[in-house]
């Protein structure tokens, strides 16, 4: 088993990840966010009991991947289908409070408890088996369903969601009836795929920002993840101790972007924590920081706090940016191009040690590239004050409705 605890065991496992990401994201774009997401947790805790019975490597490595594959589809849908059901004011708190990234401080702390690899798959499956049943309680997104024009279902869990919450939305009829015009006025319903990140030329110009910035973004994080990865001495403490330090940083962006907005706040983030990188240039000035290793990792572990902040931002920028029926896909291309750029960070440490250059430089060279995600994250379009959108427009429908029925179309959403 000892294959999977190395860079080889790592790479199958992130690949299968993210090819789980591109199946699960085009699936959930056309067949619904729930059935989907429940169905890959699913199958993802049944692969994860079954690790347990096996007893070659060979099982245990095909076992391990398509528990990642499935993962990966769950990720995606996860991100997304909670910022589909909640208003404007919390999207940004539900992306950057970052629950999905306790992950790895709760499988180390429980790695501290339960010995052995088998107890440790086996209490992973078994814990995650109820929450299955949530899916009686999870709404399919209203959004979904608007854009494929299946009306009466939407209003239902529009209807549903505003029942839970007990607050009044006057005139819901009304509205939903708006919402039908609209929609059925500038689109039809087909089925999408990856081809139409690539609709226009504005859409475009978004999906090659979000190749470059998750891609890049991700290959700085691991790289400053891994110089901070001994913290402590103790390896379950070390795996906790950095996820968790990024927590208060990521969430005084929700309190930031609501000035300025995501955007600028992305690159805030991106460009101090470049910034603070270069840093190393004055201490470097200052005395050989060679002989200073814990100044080093604290460095990184600082920059790499504004990195994750970043990520974050971007992650919630990537939803927003796209219309509803492509959004999964977006950002499961996102995704699959971070796990590319987290590969590159892993592999490209076995080949090319710029330490051994001069200590100071995959710092200078980590602060250029990060610098360049808050620059090339302004082409996304502020999504701050902005409604999400729903449908691409098709070329041959022109009509448009009226901006106060639109308006009253986002209320309903946001009120619900």
């Amino acid at each position: 088993m000892n294959i999977m605890a190395t860079d080889d065991g790592l790479t199958i496992v992130l690949l299968g990840v993210a090819v789980g990401a591109l199946i699960g994201g085009m699936l959930a774009d056309i067949l619904g966010r729930r059935p989907i997401m429940f169905i890959s947790m699913a199958l993802a805790l049944i692969f994860q009991i079954l690790m347990v019975t096996v007893k070659t490597c060979l099982t245990f490595a095909t076992l391990r991947t398509l528990c990642g594959v499935f993962s990966g589809g769950f990720l995606v849908i996860s991100i997304v289908l909670p910022l589909e059901v909640v208003g404007r004011r919390w999207r940004d708190f539900c992306v950057c409070l970052w629950i999905w990234a306790l992950g790895l401080p709760i499988i180390s702390f429980e790695a501290a408890i339960v010995n052995g690899w088998r107890n440790i798959a086996l209490t992973n499956g078994l814990v995650g088996l109820p929450f299955l049943g949530l899916y009686f309680l999870v709404p399919e997104s209203s959004r979904w369903l608007t854009s494929l024009q299946h009306f009466q279902k939407a209003e239902n869990s529009i209807k549903e969601m505003i029942s839970c919450n007990t607050r009044a939305v006057p005139n819901v009829l009304e509205l939903c009836d708006d919402t039908r015009i609209y929609v059925m006025s500038i689109s039809h319903p087909r089925r999408h795929t990856y081809l139409d990140l690539f609709h226009t030329v504005t859409v475009t110009k978004s999906t090659s920002a979000v190749l470059y910035t998750w891609f890049v973004g991700c290959f700085v994080y691991c790289n400053l993840l891994h110089k901070v990865e001994s913290l402590t001495g103790d390896h379950h403490f070390d795996i906790f101790l950095p996820f968790v330090l990024d927590m208060p940083i990521c969430m005084s962006a929700v309190i930031i972007n609501k000035c300025i907005g995501r955007r600028w706040c992305m690159f805030l983030y991106a460009v101090s924590s470049g910034f603070s990188m270069f840093c190393v240039l004055i201490l470097h000035m200052m005395g050989d920081l060679h002989k200073y290793p814990y100044m080093m990792t604290a460095l990184a572990a600082f920059s790499k706090m504004g990195v994750a902040t970043a990520l974050s931002l971007l992650t919630l920028i990537t939803v927003e940016a796209y219309p509803t029926v492509i959004r999964c896909m977006a950002v499961a291309f996102g995704l699959s191009a971070g796990i590319l750029g987290s590969l590159l960070s892993f592999h490209l440490r076995n080949f090319i040690s710029f330490d051994s250059y001069y200590y100071i430089v995959p710092y200078i060279l980590q602060g250029l590239l990060i610098s360049t995600i808050g620059v090339v994250g302004l082409v996304f379009p502020e999504t701050a004050t902005t409604p999400m959108p729903d449908v691409l427009q098709c070329r041959h429908r022109k009509n448009q409705l009226q901006a106060d029925v639109t308006s009253q179309y986002v209320y309903l959403r946001d009120q619900s």
